[in-house]
């Protein structure tokens, strides 16, 4: 990309154009945004997945062999056109898995969001509604916290779990909201047994999981979880910052020594 820029003879004044999913997105970002330090870029995001979470926030970035989004920057998309058309020629998996980034943002902020999601499940015919929610929702979020010091850091409910699976998996099987989904449950059902969560709360995301298509568990173990899960950006130290949900709607930040997250793992793996 950077080749291709400077064969294009781009300047400060030009901008690049990130036109397909997650992965697009970021590369295109990270790629402008350390070009010539820095050039505007625009976010044309054409999956569910990206249209709900990774074209909002100004998040880029790349993947390295021993983690996810290791290296990149913080740098906001100038404007991004999330247009529904674009979702037609989506295969029923990528339109599933997109959904478990609009089940997380209900999971975190909003139960009336979730509450939509329970009754009418992956309806397209609903999708523009669905989709301003919960933009609304993570927009909200980063405006009073861009750089993730405070309030963002709500926003990977399910993530630590989920990118340590997507890292188990080889990055290969387990498509990313799909990953989270089931981390989302694990932090569920981790919270229960600690007191922290009200009883009942990870059935229900289990079951709008179910009634969407996606997966609730997966074939790693807690340990391999856990020694994928060390080298996750919100590692503070010998602490792991995870988020979990007192209820549907309402989430919060908790402090885990390194040395207790296994256990921590375990009981939301039911082992």
């Amino acid at each position: 990309m950077y080749e291709a820029f400077t064969g294009a003879e781009l300047s400060r004044s030009d901008f690049a154009v990130a036109l397909g999913g997650g992965v697009t997105g970021d590369m295109c970002g990270f790629a402008a945004a350390t070009y010539l330090r820095g050039i505007p870029f625009v976010q044309i995001p054409t999956t569910v997945l990206s249209q709900n979470d990774s074209s909002v926030g100004g998040k880029t970035g790349i993947d390295l062999e021993c983690g996810k989004n290791l290296v990149g920057s913080f740098h906001q998309p100038c404007l991004v056109l999330a247009d529904a058309d674009t979702l037609s020629s989506l295969p029923s998996r990528y339109i599933t898995d997109g959904f478990g980034e609009i089940i997380k943002h209900g999971c975190i902020k909003s139960a009336e969001l979730f509450g939509l999601i329970e009754k009418h499940g992956t309806d397209m015919n609903r999708i523009e509604e669905l989709t301003a929610r919960s933009i609304e929702i993570k927009a909200g979020v980063v405006e009073r916290d861009e750089k993730e010091s405070g309030e963002r850091m709500l926003l990977n409910f399910g993530h630590t779990v989920g990118h340590a699976i997507e890292k188990c998996a080889g990055y290969t099987g387990i498509a990313h909201g799909e990953a989270v989904g089931v981390g989302m449950c694990v932090m569920a059902r981790a919270g229960e047994a600690a007191g922290l969560t009200a009883k009942g709360t990870c059935d229900r995301i289990e079951a709008v999981l179910k009634k969407c298509g996606m997966p609730t568990a997966c074939g790693f173990s807690p340990e391999e979880i856990c020694e994928a899960a060390m080298l996750d950006k919100k590692r503070r130290g010998d602490c792991l910052n995870v988020v979990l949900l007192r209820e549907i709607g309402n989430s919060f930040v908790q402090p885990i020594q390194c040395a207790e997250f296994l256990d921590f793992v375990r009981k939301g793996m039911g082992v």
